[in-house]
């Protein structure tokens, strides 16, 4: 099942008959998910594993499941890392941060324009890494 956008989920309450309705609408499309769940929801709409994924993005194998079992607080490169593994969209990748507390990516920033442009793309971490260097910017440690 594909995630609603926020307009479509705001189009939905407002058109709300009732309190009964808007119950439903909440109970079905707003659910309060933390990090592991929602990351462990990607994994299943995209056909991945944690194995696959935490290989893919460069993440340390231990470290990776402490971050995927809520163990440990994942910093913001490995949550990129990750959902580009992952192969998350641009709003997926925003959502696993903003869940993980961290700043969502920002187009007026260059190094999160690339990731930006990587991303959108479905390039590999490695790639965009790549990319990274090539325009003199940090690369996701």
């Amino acid at each position: 099942m594909k995630e609603k956008s926020t307009n479509e989920l705001l189009k939905t309450l407002k058109n709300a008959r009732d309190l009964d309705e808007l119950a439903s609408i909440v109970a079905d499309d707003t659910t309060d998910l933390s990090f592991e769940a929602y990351f462990e929801r990607l994994l299943k709409q995209k056909g991945k594993t944690r194995v696959q994924v935490l290989k893919d993005s460069g993440v340390e194998r231990t470290y990776g499941y402490q971050i995927l079992r809520g163990e440990r607080r994942p910093g913001r490169d490995k949550v990129i890392a990750l959902g580009i593994a992952a192969g998350c969209t641009d709003a997926e990748l925003g959502r696993l941060l903003s869940l993980a507390g961290l700043s969502r990516l920002y187009s007026k920033r260059s190094r999160d324009a690339v990731i930006i442009f990587a991303v959108s793309r479905g390039v590999s971490v490695v790639q965009t890494n790549e990319m990274l260097a090539q325009m003199h910017e940090p690369i996701l440690s």
